[in-house]
């Protein structure tokens, strides 16, 4: 058994070495090779676009845009976002105190942007990614239950209201 493990993998090694396209049958492996030089993500359109691998902690199109679920929102990318990039959130909130604030993160880097109205709030940051990772991460520092507020009957726990998030190569 062990024996006919081995020959199977061996053989395996050879076809992937002889013939490179092996390596890469998918459509998603040579799709996940391209670079995200800029792209732009609109929530008030019920398609995501083609760069976007997919998404975590992001609630389903409501026609305004869409929801974080509370915990931190997971924006995973086809390919590898630039060096350095410009991003641009639209976002605003169910209800926010003074001090609050959402985090956007790619790796090690962060900065954090403030909450100035529940209505719509317009950032734009600059991050380093020098291992040209190809996820961004969005964090509030709040949770907002529209149900414990006497507001609806809605009992999800909410973060930020997301309306565009663009990222764009500054490098």
């Amino acid at each position: 058994m062990m024996l006919v493990l081995r020959l199977v993998l061996a053989l395996t090694a050879v076809v992937v070495m002889c013939f490179p396209a092996a390596r890469d049958s998918s459509p998603l492996s040579r799709e996940y090779r391209r670079d995200i030089r800029h792209v732009k993500i609109d929530f008030t359109k019920s398609d995501w676009p083609n760069e976007l691998l997919g998404t975590e902690n992001v609630s389903g199109y409501e026609g305004w845009g869409r929801w974080t679920d509370g915990r931190p929102a997971r924006f995973v990318y086809k390919g590898p976002l630039p060096a350095k990039l410009e991003i641009r959130l639209e976002f605003g909130c169910g209800r926010a105190s003074s001090g609050d604030q959402v985090l956007i993160s790619i790796g090690a880097d962060s900065q954090a942007v403030p909450v100035l109205t529940c209505e719509k709030n317009e950032a734009s940051i600059v991050l380093v990614n020098p291992k040209r990772l190809n996820e961004i991460q969005i964090h509030p520092s709040f949770i907002y239950l529209p149900a414990q507020h006497g507001e609806s009957n809605d009992f999800r726990r909410l973060g930020i209201s997301l309306f565009s998030l663009e990222v764009r190569d500054v490098s």
